[in-house]
Order: C-alpha cells, then sequence, then structure tokens
C-alpha cells in the first residue's frame, strides 16, 4: 500500500511470508512433520525443531530411544535421564535389562548382581538360574555342576545325597550288583539278604523241600518238612505206625507218654504189680526187669538159693 507525504513522495510495503506446510524458518527450508511410528516419535514447536513425545528422547535422533520410569518387579525398577537411559533405582542394578536384580541371600535366591547387565552372580556354593540350588562338595561325596549345581556323586556313592557307597560285587563278601540312582544293592539270582550273602533257589527233591524268603532268603520249609535243610519229614501219628508229635524247628518226632523206639511204636509203662514188674529204657521202650523178676512182662519171680529150700540159680 502506498502513501504521499505532503513534502515528498515516500513508498512503504509490508508483506507476509507463509512457509509450505512442515516447513520452518524465515526461509522456510527448515523440515519437520509430526511423527509417532517405526521413523520416530516426535512433534515440532513453532521454530520447526523436534519436540520428543512424552517417554520418548534424542529428539537429534527422531526421538527413538524409549525410557519410562518404572518401579515393580515385571517392568524394572529405574528412571530416566535427560538422554533416555535408565538409571536404576537404588540398591537394584543392570540398567541394560530393566534394573531387575537386587541382591540378596535369602530364598528364593542367594546372589549379587552384574553392575551393567543386571546377570545374577551365585554366591559361593549356590547355582541354578536363580541361585536357588545348594551344593557344597565339602560336606559329602560328590563335586557339583557349575552350571546347574547338581550333585555329581564320586565313584561307588550313590542316592540324591551321594551318601549310599556301593560297589559291584561278587565274592564271599557278597553277590549283587548296584542301582544306578539309589546304590540299593541289587542280588544277583539265587542270594538273599542285606549284603546278598545267604543263597537259596526253591527247592523240593532229596537234598530239600523248601521255598526262599525274598527278603532274607530263609528256607521256608514244606508242610511236613523240618531241619535246616528242610530234609527231616515227619507228620504227627498217633495210630498202629506210630505214636508222636513233630519238634517244629528239628521234626525230631516227640513219642506221646508211653511210648518209645525211633517209631515211637512201642508201648511201655513202668509196673510193679501182678501184671508184671519193671521200669523202661526211655530210649528203646524196653522193659527192664526189677531185681529178682523175669521173663518177657517181668511176671517170673526167681532168687537164687541153695539151702533147704531148694538149690539153684536163675535163667537170665
Amino acid at each position: 500500500m502506498g502513501q504521499r507525504a505532503h513534502d515528498k513522495t515516500k513508498l512503504i510495503l509490508s508483506y507476509s511470508i507463509f512457509c509450505d506446510t512442515h516447513y520452518y524458518s524465515y526461509a522456510c527450508d527448515k523440515y519437520c512433520k509430526y511423527t509417532d511410528d517405526k521413523h520416530g516419535h516426535y512433534q515440532c514447536d513453532l521454530h520447526g525443531n523436534k519436540v520428543c513425545l512424552p517417554g520418548w528422547y534424542i529428539p537429534q535422533g527422531n526421538c527413538i530411544k524409549y525410557c519410562v520410569p518404572q518401579n515393580d518387579d515385571i517392568r524394572g525398577h529405574y528412571s530416566c535421564d535427560s538422554k533416555g537411559n535408565k538409571v536404576c533405582r537404588r540398591g537394584w542394578y543392570g540398567p541394560l535389562n530393566g534394573c531387575l536384580c537386587r541382591p540378596r541371600n535369602s530364598d528364593p535366591g542367594h546372589y549379587t548382581c552384574n553392575r551393567t547387565t543386571g546377570e545374577k552372580i551365585c554366591l559361593k556354593s549356590w547355582f541354578g538360574t536363580l541361585c536357588t540350588i545348594y551344593c557344597d562338595e565339602s560336606k559329602g561325596n560328590y563335586s557339583c555342576n557349575a552350571t546347574t549345581g547338581e550333585k555329581i556323586c564320586h565313584a561307588g556313592w550313590y542316592g540324591n545325597l551321594c551318601d549310599t557307597y556301593c560297589i559291584s560285587t561278587n565274592d564271599s563278601s557278597g553277590h549283587y550288583t548296584c542301582n544306578a540312582t539309589t546304590g540299593e544293592k541289587i542280588c544277583h539270582a539265587g542270594w538273599h539278604g542285606r549284603l546278598c550273602d545267604t543263597y537259596c533257589i526253591p527247592t523240593n527233591d532229596s537234598s530239600g523241600h523248601y521255598s526262599c524268603n525274598v527278603t532274607t532268603g530263609e528256607k521256608i520249609c514244606h508242610a511236613g518238612w523240618y531241619g535246616n535243610l528242610c530234609d527231616i519229614y515227619c507228620i504227627p501219628t498217633n495210630d498202629s505206625s506210630g505214636h508222636y508229635s513233630c519238634n517244629t524247628t528239628t521234626g525230631e518226632k516227640i513219642c506221646h507218654a508211653g511210648w518209645y523206639g525211633n517209631l515211637c511204636d512201642i508201648y511201655c509203662i513202668p509196673t510193679n504189680d501182678i501184671s508184671g514188674h519193671y521200669s523202661c529204657n526211655v530210649t528203646t521202650g524196653e522193659k527192664i526187669c526189677h531185681a529178682g523178676w523175669y521173663g518177657n512182662l517181668c511176671d517170673i519171680y526167681c532168687i537164687p538159693t541153695n539151702d533147704s529150700s531148694g538149690h539153684y540159680s536163675c535163667n537170665a
């Protein structure tokens, strides 16, 4: 718009410059466009400077570094510095891993922390991802797996605590192999007992008649058989073939009262009356006549005499 003065002529011009969209500065040569995607996270101020959206940092790099302060056991324990770097809260370590490591020496873990990575560093004798597995080589017959802490039993030792000793044996001290996990003795066929030193094979012939206790190997005699080898036969009897019971250990015949002999088939009751005068041999049951008495029933009396009453000896 022009103006004319009274004393001279002056032309004054006023104008405004409007930059195209997304361009800034007096020369409209500064480009800035609101962005919130993989290329960046920012808006633009009046001068075309990038201003990072909340949680995003480093405008010179298009605000692609993300950091939001956290304070929980899932997302981490940290604040953010001016460049978006995680700054671990007091007592927490591992900014490269969300500051999720805090040293401890109680359940559920026993470890210190790498100050940069937050990696757990197990205390002595503790192993595993969370340092919850205890293994002390000085307290047992084992070494410890350097990663898991699993006990590795020394040769001859077995069980979870490597406290069971077993060496496969086949001599007078025992006949067994060892369970690869528990170290329990596994007896060879026919051997029984805690040390697998008792031999027993079920038998039913002239050498014996028995089965075997599966734990102890003790012989279990079949019915009617007795003795250490179950080779003595005895059935309680009370008839013409014999009159006896059986000793439950040895199988020896135990004659009923008044019966004698190997088969308890000889009867004898000590007698001293008109039917006879005798005692009984405790083994055979043979009648033993009292003095002066003779005959099968000891019922004949005779005393050698040589006087007026008679002159004779007695047939023995």
